[in-house]
C-alpha cells in the first residue's frame, strides 16, 4: 500500500501504526518492508507535519529509523550530489545545506540536518515510540516485528550503506564540531558518536 501511488484513501485506523521518513537512513528498503502496517504520510514528512494532517497518529505507535548524523549527513550530501542538486563541494554545502524538495520545512530546527523535526511535536518532545537503528537494521525489524506481532514483507539488504565509515575520511575537525552542535540532540538521545 504505497499511499503516494494510489488514489485509495488510507485511514491511520486501518495501519498498526505510522513511519516517519527521514533521508538516508534506510527509508525506503525499510518501508518497504513495513507498508502493509506502518501508515506514511508523504516521503520525509516530519512528525509535526504529519500530526497537523492526521492528528490521530498519536493514538498508535510511530516508527523511524535513525542513522549516524556525520555518515547520514555526508550520505545525504552524495545522493544530492548524484542527483545533481547542487555542484558545491561538501564543506561548502555542509554550512548552507539544500536539499530542494526532500524535506518538509519545519518550525522546530532552524537546520533541517538535525533529527529533532522528523522525531518531535512543536514542544520538543519526541512522539516516536520505537527507534530503528540504520547499524542495526535487520535485528531491530524482527524486535519490531515481534513487538506487535504482524509479518513484515522480507527484503534482504547486505549493503546498507556506500559510505560506510568513508565519512570519516572527509569531515575536519571544525566540521566534525559543527555537526556536533547541529545534531547534539539526537547525538546524546541515541549516544552516537563520530
Amino acid at each position: 500500500m504505497t499511499l503516494a501511488r494510489s488514489t485509495k484513501k488510507y485511514y491511520i485506523r486501518d495501519f498498526t501504526g505510522s513511519f516517519i521518513h527521514i533521508p538516508k537512513t534506510a527509508g525506503k528498503f525499510l518501508y518497504n518492508c513495513i507498508e502493509k502496517d506502518f501508515f506514511r504520510w508523504g516521503l520525509h514528512a516530519t512528525a509535526r507535519h504529519t500530526m497537523l494532517q492526521y492528528p490521530d497518529i498519536m493514538t498508535k505507535p510511530i516508527v523511524c529509523c535513525i542513522r549516524n548524523p556525520w555518515d547520514r549527513i555526508f550520505s545525504l550530501f552524495n545522493y544530492i550530489t548524484q542527483l545533481k542538486i547542487i555542484s558545491e563541494d561538501f564543506y561548502t554545502w555542509l554550512y548552507n545545506p539544500i536539499i530542494d524538495s526532500m524535506h518538509y520545512t519545519d518550525i522546530i530546527s532552524d537546520n533541517f540536518l538535525s533529527l529533532r523535526p522528523y522525531m518531535c511535536d512543536d514542544n520538543k518532545n519526541m512522539i516516536i515510540t520505537d527507534v530503528i537503528r540504520f547499524e542495526n537494521i535487520q535485528q531491530d525489524l524482527i524486535s519490531l516485528e515481534t513487538k506487535y506481532n504482524l509479518n513484515f514483507n522480507k527484503l534482504e539488504r547486505t549493503e546498507y550503506s556506500t559510505t560506510k565509515d568513508v565519512y570519516k575520511t572527509v569531515y575536519r575537525k571544525q566540521d566534525i564540531d559543527y555537526v556536533h552542535k547541529i545534531c547534539e540532540w539526537e547525538i546524546n538521545k541515541f549516544t552516537y558518536e563520530y
